[in-house]
């Protein structure tokens, strides 16, 4: 194993341990991916738990997002490929079913990110894609379109949040923003709702 795959584990590990401790992700939903330097990807495997990854846990996948080990990468790997296409800056992608951003997404609201300056700068616009299932092909061309035009995020219709980033850190940092500023939209609103009767 070269050192900079032990690393990339050694990042998705800790990114799938703190998502994990912070409820973000839960049993074996989700998905993570990085992109090593030469282009290839580590990606999660399908159904593993995040908090207990290991090599074993991860599948290696060459720029066109083929297997290069035997295994069955996560069900979302379209969508990871599509960021990696749209933009050379991308250098991992996370999926999540958070619970904040999940609420509203099933509510099929988008994510008011004007309402604080963190969402603003850090995030800027954030999409509500249309329902899709699992690794259909129009969602991950939608997202790719996305990040192409600038996003750093999506909520997935009835689904969940999936964000990039330069590496795994900068893709948690937005994964938190997203789940924080979806939890506030959700307090103001039930605040608003309250106030109003």
């Amino acid at each position: 194993m070269s050192d900079e795959i032990a690393a990339i584990i050694g990042e998705m590990q800790l990114v799938g341990r703190l998502l994990h401790s912070r409820g973000i992700f839960a049993g074996r939903a989700g998905n993570l991916s990085a992109r090593l330097a030469d282009g290839r990807l580590l990606i999660t495997r399908s159904g593993t738990h995040k908090a207990l990854l290991d090599r074993e846990a991860l599948l290696l996948l060459d720029a066109q997002g083929a297997p290069l080990e035997a295994g069955k990468p996560s069900s979302e790997a379209p969508l990871h490929l599509a960021a990696y296409a749209a933009r050379p800056e991308v250098g991992a992608v996370i999926h999540a079913h958070a619970p904040a951003c999940t609420t509203l997404a099933m509510l099929h609201q988008s994510l008011d990110t004007a309402a604080t300056e963190e969402g603003r700068i850090g995030l800027g616009r954030v999409p509500l894609l249309p329902p899709a299932e699992a690794g259909d092909p129009e969602a991950a061309a939608r997202w790719g379109m996305e990040v192409a035009n600038g996003a750093k995020a999506a909520l997935l219709d009835a689904h969940g949040v999936i964000v990039w980033g330069r590496d795994l850190r900068d893709a948690f940092a937005r994964l938190e923003t997203c789940e924080s500023l979806a939890d506030l939209q959700w307090r103001m609103a039930v605040l608003r709702s309250t106030l109003e009767r």
